[in-house]
């Protein structure tokens, strides 16, 4: 079945289903292969019901896998973010602890070149840490 409703095999009027419901009149019913008034219901073959179903629990089976097999990957994709986050955030506090022994280290080699200071790699280390750590406040 490629479609989520059987085919229709027969139209029956719906005064002949009250008809079967109640039991008390086992009179037969016409069948049409149109329906002949707004209110006649459709009838379809129990094998093709059937068949539909069976389709239908094979495809939940399928997806309700899929959804297990990927939620693994999903959780094991998390921890490893967590992971992640938690050394990022070791490595964030030892920046924090070095930052000032950096900013010494950088003004002292200011220090070392007299009255005619320019950049140097010191400074540069010394922005890059700055940067780091403004970014990840944000």
């Amino acid at each position: 079945m490629t479609t989520n409703n059987p085919p229709i095999a027969a139209w029956a009027p719906s005064t002949a289903l009250h008809k079967l419901e109640s039991r008390h009149n086992n009179a037969p019913c016409i069948l049409t292969d149109t329906p002949a008034e707004f209110n006649d219901v459709p009838l379809v073959r129990l094998s093709d019901y059937e068949a539909l179903k069976a389709a239908h629990e094979e495809e939940l089976f399928q997806v309700r896998q899929d959804r297990d097999a990927h939620f693994g990957e999903l959780m094991r994709a998390l921890e490893q973010v967590d992971a992640l986050k938690a050394e990022c955030e070791k490595l964030r506090n030892l920046l924090r602890h070095a930052q000032p022994i950096i900013r010494a280290h950088a003004e002292a080699s200011h220090m070392l070149e007299g009255f005619r200071p320019r950049r140097n790699q010191w400074d540069e280390l010394v922005e890059g840490v700055d940067a780091a750590l403004q970014e990840a406040k944000l």
